[in-house]
């Protein structure tokens, strides 16, 4: 009885010591590419908001399922605005960095 639980003990250690393993971080490039498409996401989900109508239950007194909920767009359109900076200030960096390798800093 004792073997099985020393079995499976060793064997979901090593699953979580493999898990945690640092991965690599990505690159600015990934990191720019990942910050817009978020942005774009975040923007397709803000119109979706803006262009679906409220939906409402004749039964239910709040009204909607909530399809057309300005706070929900206004939450989407702020997380854009912060994907969007994100990407500009990546941007600014491997700019920077670009002109630092060849020597054209200002």
């Amino acid at each position: 009885m004792r073997d099985p639980f020393v079995l499976h003990f060793l064997i979901l250690t090593s699953f979580i010591f493999l898990a945690c393993s640092p991965h690599p971080s990505p690159t600015p490039e990934q990191k720019l590419q990942n910050y817009q498409l978020k942005a774009r996401t975040c923007k397709a989900l803000s119109d979706l908001q803006r262009l679906s109508p409220p939906y409402a239950f004749p039964t239910n007194g709040r009204g909607g399922l909530g399809l057309g909920d300005e706070g929900r767009r206004m939450i989407y359109l702020n997380q854009a605005r912060h994907y969007d900076h994100m990407a500009k200030e990546v941007g600014k960096e491997i700019h920077s960095d670009a002109n630092d390798s060849t020597g054209n800093a200002p």
